[in-house]
């Protein structure tokens, strides 16, 4: 009779703990509250020395795929050959933007420093490829 009363004992405790936990969690589900919504805030504008495009319903970017020059324009070059000029080092420095409803070409000043740079290496070693590609790599 002792083995019957024990397991009688023991339904009785898991009907108790299963109506505890249907009541702790029908509570919780009651208890909720509406996640706080964060409060963004915005830094002024800070002036830099190069322009903030313009958003505008034409396309403006980089026309031409190699060298020192950047044409700005809305045919932007997709597909350009593989060949590498020495000015192309240079272009990392040089973006298309609208600037007063224009599309033109907005210089870092790294980039007038890079072409000078290139510029020289391309008259010294203009029959020496693999010289010029070394210099105008320290160009960067």
């Amino acid at each position: 009779m002792t083995v019957r009363y024990a397991a009688m004992k023991f339904r009785y405790l898991f009907v108790i703990m299963c109506a505890i936990v249907l009541a702790a969690l029908s509570v919780a589900g009651c208890t909720q509250t509406a996640p706080q919504q964060a409060v963004v805030t915005t830094a002024p504008p800070t002036t830099t020395e190069i322009p903030t495009a313009v958003a505008t319903d034409s396309v403006c970017g980089i026309e031409n795929c190699h060298g020192y020059t950047v044409q700005c324009g809305p045919n932007v070059a997709t597909a350009c050959p593989n060949d590498i000029d020495a000015g192309d080092r240079c272009r990392k420095y040089a973006t298309c933007q609208v600037v007063s409803g224009t599309c033109q070409a907005v210089k870092d000043t790294k980039y007038d420093k890079c072409g000078a740079c290139v510029q020289q290496c391309e008259s010294t070693y203009y029959n020496n490829p693999n010289q010029l590609n070394d210099c105008a790599d320290r160009c960067t």
